[in-house]
């Protein structure tokens, strides 16, 4: 499983089944849990919130502080989540210059979401940063929510300094190093690119 830390907001949107665990949906029933070692890809923070009157979520990996942005998410969106997550991981990280290998260990790695309560007041500063990016780039540029192409804004706030504990990290940096680390333990029959995007 892949823990998802939801703010409150989000959890009230989010369909989910006994014990935390966010249902799959038919585009998502490839994810599979995997017993043993927790997946380096678990540990993500949400918060749902508004730009332009329209729901979006952002999300950001507590390790690498990778993000991801979704936007414009409506009631099935919400019940179609594992697929606008991996959907929109996948995609930024094409944006950031990914490799195959790395995509592919990244589509190993990844498992259903549950949900579990707690933030990290840290991830939630760089989160909230990283949210008011966004706004400030609607409103500057003045660009409409729907014309904000979401995988190259994620893939833009994944590649900026970002300060944790006092030092500078690359979210991005990070999050290909991660799988880099994990690429030589991919099984070949591993579910390619393309199989489930849509």
């Amino acid at each position: 499983m892949l823990t998802l830390h939801p703010t409150k907001a989000l959890v009230a949107k989010l369909p989910a089944s006994s014990g935390g665990q966010v249902p799959l949906d038919e585009s998502s029933q490839w994810l599979q849990a995997q017993d043993g070692e927790p997946s380096p890809l678990s540990g993500w923070q949400g918060h749902l919130f508004t730009l332009q009157r329209q729901q979006c979520v952002l999300l950001v990996h507590q390790a690498t502080r990778f993000p991801v942005l979704l936007k414009q998410l409506t009631k099935p969106d919400f019940a179609r989540f594992h697929w606008h997550f991996v959907d929109g991981l996948m995609n930024t990280l094409l944006k950031c210059g990914a490799t195959d290998a790395q995509m592919t260990a990244a589509t190993h790695l990844l498992q259903p979401l549950q949900l579990a309560a707690g933030t990290d007041r840290s991830v939630q500063s760089t989160l909230n940063q990283m949210k008011g990016e966004v706004e400030h780039l609607l409103h500057c540029d003045q660009i409409a929510l729907g014309d904000l192409a979401v995988y190259r804004v994620s893939a833009r706030l994944a590649h900026r300094p970002t300060s944790v504990q006092g030092q500078y990290i690359w979210p991005d940096n990070l999050m290909l190093a991660l799988l880099d680390a994990h690429a030589d333990k991919t099984p070949e029959n591993v579910v390619q690119l393309g199989d489930y995007t849509g």
